[in-house]
């Protein structure tokens, strides 16, 4: 992982800091979800801005020890976190409680019938309709997203766009990820 704000996370599952933060979290995180660890915490939002949007987010200090850019970046991800609290995690937390059901979960969970994203490890969904695909890659502003099959949302932009395919190249500032939703569904906070 490069220098900065996707570097300096490690994962709660016994990853080892710049070499398997995020990717640890990712992939670990979304098993232990499958297997009933419903309130699974990833650790520090600085070691990887994807996971504003699962259910449970930490910060090692609070944005006000930050620098800028470091500070409106990270405040740039707990805004989404914040709006979709309420409306999306709160259900979603009242679910995982009644039945088990995960809060948010590897790819495959949501599209099951896809052979595609069974090998799809750095991507996950929160509530089957809401998908976050952190760029992983060390010094990385661009990645390969994999959308299974229908039509999606872009989160940030509203641009609707066709899954079932990989976009090739998608940029990925540090004060972006690429979230998709189906389309159709409605998720707070997003673009209009």
């Amino acid at each position: 992982m490069g220098k900065g704000l996707r570097s300096c996370g490690r994962s709660c599952c016994g990853g080892k800091g710049t070499s398997e933060g995020l990717p640890a979290s990712v992939i670990r995180g979304g098993i232990h979800s499958l297997l009933g660890f419903v309130f699974n915490c990833p650790d520090l939002i600085g070691g990887g801005l994807g996971k504003s949007f699962m259910p449970i987010v930490e910060l090692s200090h609070g944005p006000r020890n930050f620098r800028n850019p470091s500070r409106k970046t990270t405040c740039q991800f707990a805004e989404p976190h914040s709006k979709l609290r309420p409306s999306l995690l709160k259900p979603l937390v009242a679910r995982a409680v009644e039945n088990d059901k995960p809060i948010w979960s590897p790819l495959f969970y949501a599209s099951p019938e896809d052979e595609k994203v069974y090998l799809v490890g750095d991507e996950f969904v929160v509530r089957e309709s809401l998908l976050a695909a952190p760029v992983l890659g060390e010094g990385a502003r661009a990645g390969d997203i994999y959308l299974p099959a229908g039509k999606w949302r872009d989160y940030w932009s509203g641009k609707i766009v066709t899954g079932g395919r990989t976009i090739k190249s998608l940029p990925a500032p540090l004060d972006t990820i690429p979230v998709f939703e189906r389309a159709g569904r409605t998720v707070p906070g997003r673009a209009d």
